[in-house]
């Protein structure tokens, strides 16, 4: 409820154009961290292999 009003109230005071470009930026903030969570994804996958390597031996 609280959110949908949130966005009620930026319609009402921006322009359309204005709410194009908060979610274009938004979208381009998400887009980054899914690639900064990605990247450590597999970082995290190296590590475990190493790891796993380094107990066989």
């Amino acid at each position: 409820m609280q959110f949908s009003l949130s966005i009620s109230m930026l319609r009402m005071n921006h322009t359309n154009n204005d709410l194009e470009e908060f979610f274009g930026e938004m979208d381009e903030e998400f887009e980054t961290l899914e690639s900064v969570i990605k990247s450590a994804l597999k970082i995290i996958d190296v590590y475990e292999k190493q790891i796993e390597l380094s107990d066989l031996r």
